[in-house]
């Protein structure tokens, strides 16, 4: 009788065991919604000449949105957090005249470009604070640009880029903000054409992104 009291207590204390462990060890996994703003840029201006045409790629910022989904996956240590959203970016860009026309203005126009984007944060948590990176994959689905006469303008994207993201953000229940920073890996695109004339500029854009996200 002892002999199978004490066996029964061992298995009580071997189960709960095991039991506590996968309480603990089991994820913690929430599904939502962010949205918020992103301000993309270049480093500096880039420029490409064509014909004695010069195309200037401007630095300023361009403020685009996005929107989707959001999961946050929480284990012992750290935690993982993909996202799937729908991104808007542009690029302002001056045009010149050939230096021998002294009477003409320069023109601006800007171009705008839709993306999906499938951002994978790995991180840990300190508190309400948190603090992450990971790769971050692009595909364009779009584009438009407000050039003069758009039959002219003819730009050259890649339908994949590839870049990386780094931030913080803050946790308050089930409310998520998320401050980051953004870089490229590889090419945006290769250039395109303007009035039969080809420029060639590899631009990689940077962009911050504040968002906020509502898991369920």
């Amino acid at each position: 009788m002892k002999k199978n009291l004490v066996s029964l207590v061992l298995l009580f204390f071997i189960f709960s065991g095991v039991a506590h462990a996968q309480i603990i060890t089991r994820p913690k996994i929430g599904f939502g919604i962010k949205a918020g703003m992103n301000f993309s840029s270049l480093s500096s201006d880039k420029a490409a000449m064509a014909e004695e045409q010069r195309v200037v790629a401007l630095s300023d910022a361009y403020t685009g949105f996005h929107f989707g989904l959001v999961s946050e996956i929480v284990l012992p240590g750290f935690y993982l957090q993909p996202e799937f959203l729908f991104t808007r970016n542009g690029r302002d860009y001056r045009i010149d005249p050939p230096a021998d026309v002294a009477d003409q203005n320069p023109d601006f126009f800007t171009h705008r470009f839709n993306h999906f984007v499938l951002p994978v944060i790995v991180g840990t948590k300190l508190g309400p604070l948190k603090v992450g990176v990971g790769p971050s994959f692009s595909f364009l689905l779009n584009q438009s640009f407000d050039a003069g006469d758009e039959n002219d303008f003819s730009p050259k994207l890649e339908n994949f880029s590839l870049g990386y993201q780094v931030g913080v953000g803050l946790a308050f229940g089930n409310l998520l903000f998320d401050a980051r920073y953004e870089g490229s890996l590889s090419r945006f695109g290769d250039g395109f054409s303007y009035n039969d004339n080809e420029f060639s500029l590899n631009t990689r854009p940077q962009q911050y992104i504040f968002s906020v996200g509502l898991l369920f």
